[in-house]
């Protein structure tokens, strides 16, 4: 989809400006803690991860490879509504620790699929619009 308004552009800069694809992450690290939510304590568990190709080549293979399709992009909120969800899932496997606390961190985000070769994502902003997180209850 592509920004009609820059707004917040004194804030931003230019990062919102045009197709967000590139603030999509590619390459995530998640990690549980079960007794603090210190991101610098060593008591940081790893769990899993997401890892996928952020070349443009790759653009089919992306898991939000249809938020880069302005065809397929919804014309107004009531379109929006009628669109299935996009999203990836990031399995985990099973482990008898509990964890009270997750940390994610994002290492990379796809490259832009534009032609110009342009990055118009260098301060690597990223974004994510709702976080699930399903687990298993006692």
């Amino acid at each position: 989809m592509h920004a009609n308004h820059a707004v917040g552009l004194a804030t931003w800069g230019n990062v919102w400006i045009g197709s967000y694809e590139d603030k999509v992450p590619c390459k995530m690290s998640v990690y549980g803690n079960s007794a603090s939510s210190d991101p610098d304590d060593e008591g940081w568990v790893y769990l899993g991860q997401l890892n996928q190709d952020p070349k443009r080549e790759a653009v089919t293979k992306r898991w939000s490879r249809l938020t880069t399709d302005l065809m397929l992009a919804p014309k107004d909120v009531n379109d929006l509504e009628t669109k299935d969800p996009i999203y990836v899932d990031i399995q985990l496997p099973p482990v008898n620790d509990k964890y009270r606390y997750l940390k994610v961190l994002v290492h990379d985000t796809f490259d832009t699929s534009k032609e110009d070769g342009i990055n118009r994502n260098l301060q690597e902003y990223f974004t994510l619009q709702e976080l699930e997180v399903y687990v298993k209850k006692d």
